[in-house]
């Protein structure tokens, strides 16, 4: 329930979205959609499309006088595009001719993306239903489930003191529908921590030596995946549901 608590607020980003000025893409002169969820390292790198959704929840803190103040933003984001690899660098996969999701046809951002302009309603929260259209009029249509939101993670939540010269043990809720495990991504001045974990565990400590490395400022996500394997005229289609918790940080 609390996860569908956020609906309201992500119906009122987008409705922003939608109104405010963006930059323009020079090759498409399209307006330059955000996509900023990041993809798990274990997502196949083998696929030739990639379709890629998910909401994007992020906590800002400021410092007020003597006080944290803590500010809340989500927005679902979504994306579809084909491999990014020099070996595709003249493009030999092309983009469907038109790709929905929930219903919603995705823009194009670039010669090899399309994504969504902005949406609403519980629909793009509950299962998310890609669906592909050729130019000869093949069309095919592909599930990914629901995954649950991230509350909170302990103890970016708290505001707590975060220090560089001891193990930081980090706490979440489990999952109660389907999850392909949990990733972390710390990125500090001048160094970026990647690991994979049980979701379903809801806590890992990150060693002493890492947060040695990630003093100073930086921005740390949780992201909850889910990668699906799906096939679409000859071609592997990879969909990667995901929510993901982001936090400015400073170790001390």
């Amino acid at each position: 329930m609390r996860f569908f608590l956020f609906l309201a607020l992500i119906t009122i980003v987008a409705g922003i979205t939608g109104c405010e000025s963006r930059p323009v893409d020079a090759l498409t002169g399209n307006a330059v959609l955000p996509f900023d969820l990041l993809a798990p390292s274990n997502q196949p790198a083998d696929g030739d499309y990639y379709g890629e959704s998910g909401v994007v929840f992020s906590t800002q803190t400021t410092i007020l006088k003597d006080s944290l103040s803590h500010t809340n933003t989500s927005a679902f984001q979504a994306q579809f595009r084909v491999k990014h690899d020099t070996s595709n660098s003249s493009l030999l996969t092309r983009l469907p001719a038109m790709v929905f999701l929930n219903g919603a046809q995705l823009r194009v951002t670039g010669l090899d993306t399309v994504r969504l302009g902005s949406s609403s309603g519980a629909a793009v929260l509950n299962d998310n239903i890609w669906k592909l259209a050729d130019s000869s009029g093949d069309t095919a249509s592909f599930t990914v489930p629901k995954i649950d939101g991230i509350d909170s993670v302990l103890p970016f939540a708290t505001g707590a003191d975060i220090r560089g010269d001891v193990p930081l043990p980090v706490r979440w809720n489990s999952p109660f529908s389907v999850s392909g495990g949990m990733s972390i991504t710390w990125q500090g001045p001048g160094y970026t921590y990647r690991q994979l974990v049980d979701d379903g565990v809801g806590a890992y400590e990150i060693p002493k030596d890492v947060m040695t490395k990630l003093r100073g400022r930086g921005n740390v996500y949780f992201t909850r995946y889910l990668n699906v394997i799906k096939f679409f005229r000859g071609k592997k289609v990879v969909l990667t549901r995901m929510t993901q918790r982001k936090y400015e940080v400073t170790v001390n």
